[in-house]
């Protein structure tokens, strides 16, 4: 399509906004995600955010309309311009109820929504990226992370713009075709499993020492099953995450990740709170995070004195376990960027929440997009910031298992228990969409099976169940998933297609940032990878 593309004019609202119409590549879960499944949005991005939209999207036409394809991306999209004469084709007839009803999310209401797809389990790493990069170069690749996230949501929506696509899996299609299609689905099904995988692990480093302490089980000496990690978490995948997750419809389960960003602003609260009130070295000179040891020893008083800094590597003494550094560097430093970016990709939910933004323009739907990654960073970096000032070098790669040795303390129990009860929740609306990419992909013509769907999600369940399992320290997800899946939905996938959709030479002054981010991208995503597989080698 030209350059000199404009979205066309709608009478019924007086505004203007492009959106993409999906075909269904089968009947059968070619439809998947239509009136059967009503998974809703696309912008399921894994980073342990769901975003499906009230049960009235059961509509094929209306969530095609809204572009929603449930996040696998394996529906055709075509620019399709709302406009009166459009005729029974129209992703949304010209109805101005109906108008109204897509147009619906004010600029408070879509900035939320965007905080909402970007916060995720990736707040509990950053503390243990700052102990292992240093208070200054965590900041400037904080910075930078979120600068390069807030570029790759410029570039999107000056390709929806440019080419009236509202859907991350469209621009895909449209720049690469089926390549661009396997690209786009192959990222977000990791990104997926990597979200889901993430949850399960942090539900297994904070349900023991929540056990203990319903069951007054206060002997570390011993380890009843009821305690038992592994126990307690195929308790629950079979019994709360494979039911949920097993159901045709989301429902209600849309709505946690709200509830989610909500316990993480807690969370946040309660670190700095507790920032004071936690000495260092910790009682008993240690925690022990293999084995959710608690510190019996009553902790001396609180200290509020102003932390140290200093320059810091591998070879620094224990001495120095309870100073702040300006500067460290060691193998677990590859881990830092990977968990940043896992932090802050968005990306697969951004179109669609354009598409509902009432007076639709790009500048609108940028400045809502500023306001979410800059409150979401304002987050991270307050909790990364004062977990890692609280427990510096003890601190945990999951920073609510740093608070172990306090598992009775009122504050600690609740934000324990809500993140608990959040990530639980939170991870069947993720499964959704990575059984859609599944299914769309090797079965695209079968029609529904309930064999097949139970399949399925026992093969997705148990696989991030196993992986949970045996990979126990969260950093290692984050290091992977954000490695691959996260960086090239955030730098790689939006600058390639940028660089190709848009007429121009690749070194013009428009296209030679997505050139240097896309390059950028490449070498974040091959060197963290590399470093993550090394420091396990090590």
């Amino acid at each position: 399509m030209a350059s000199s593309y404009q979205p066309l004019r709608n009478s019924a609202s007086g505004t203007s906004m492009a959106y993409s119409s999906t075909e269904s590549t089968g009947a059968g879960y070619g439809g998947y995600g239509s009136r059967d499944y009503g998974v809703g949005r696309m912008g399921y991005d894994g980073s342990a955010r769901s975003h499906s939209p009230p049960d009235y999207y059961h509509d094929t036409a209306a969530a095609a309309a809204h572009g929603r394809s449930g996040g696998s991306g394996y529906e055709d999209t075509k620019a399709h311009p709302i406009n009166d004469n459009d005729g029974a084709d129209a992703p949304l007839l010209g109805s101005s109820q109906q108008e109204e009803h897509v147009r619906s999310s004010s600029f408070a209401g879509a900035s939320f929504n965007m905080m909402t797809a970007i916060m995720g389990s990736g707040i509990l790493g950053l503390a243990y990226a700052m102990r292992y990069s240093g208070i200054v170069p965590f900041t400037i690749l904080m910075v930078f992370m979120a600068g390069c996230g807030l570029y790759a949501i410029h570039m999107l929506l000056t390709l929806c713009t440019h080419t009236g696509i509202n859907t991350y899996e469209g621009l895909g299609v449209k720049a690469f075709g089926r390549v661009g299609k396997i690209a786009v689905s192959t990222s977000i099904l990791i990104q997926n499993i990597g979200a889901t995988t993430s949850y399960l692990v942090i539900a297994g480093d904070l349900l023991p020492d929540l056990m203990r302490v319903f069951t007054s089980e206060n002997d570390n000496s011993k380890t009843p099953f009821y305690v038992d990690r592994n126990f307690l978490l195929c308790i629950i995948a079979a019994t709360v995450v494979f039911p949920l997750t097993s159901l045709r419809r989301i429902g209600l389960l849309a709505y946690t990740s709200t509830i989610s960003v909500i316990f993480m602003a807690m969370m946040t609260f309660v670190v700095v709170a507790k920032r004071d009130h936690i000495s260092c070295p910790l009682p008993g000179n240690e925690t022990d995070s293999s084995a959710f040891a608690t510190i019996t020893a009553p902790p001396p008083p609180p200290t509020t004195a102003l932390p140290a800094l200093y320059y810091a590597t591998d070879n620094s003494t224990t001495s120095d376990s309870c100073t702040a550094e300006l500067f460290a560097f060691s193998t677990n430093f590859f881990f830092v960027l990977p968990t940043m970016a896992f932090s802050f990709v968005c990306h697969t939910a951004l179109l669609p929440i354009y598409a509902e933004l009432k007076k639709p323009t790009q500048a609108r739907m940028q400045a809502v997009s500023n306001v979410a990654v800059m409150t979401c960073f304002s987050l991270y970096f307050i909790a990364g910031l004062f977990g890692y000032l609280t427990f510096y070098q003890s601190v945990d790669s999951d920073l609510l298992k740093s608070y172990s040795f306090q598992r009775e303390d009122v504050l600690v129990c609740v934000v324990r228990t809500a993140f608990v009860l959040a990530v639980i929740l939170t991870a069947p609306g993720v499964y959704f969409p990575a059984r859609k990419t599944i299914m769309l992909f090797f079965f695209p013509n079968r029609p529904f099976s309930w064999f097949l769907h139970y399949a399925v999600t026992i093969f997705l369940v148990g696989f991030t169940l196993v992986l949970a399992l045996f990979v126990p320290d969260i950093k290692n997800v984050f290091g992977l998933a954000g490695a691959t899946s996260s960086v090239s939905l955030m730098f790689v996938l939006p600058s390639l297609f940028f660089i190709r959709i848009l007429p121009g030479a690749y070194l013009s002054r428009t296209k030679l940032p997505a050139v240097i981010m896309s390059i950028l991208g490449v070498l974040i995503g091959l060197t963290c990878v590399g470093g993550v597989i090394a420091s396990w080698l090590v």
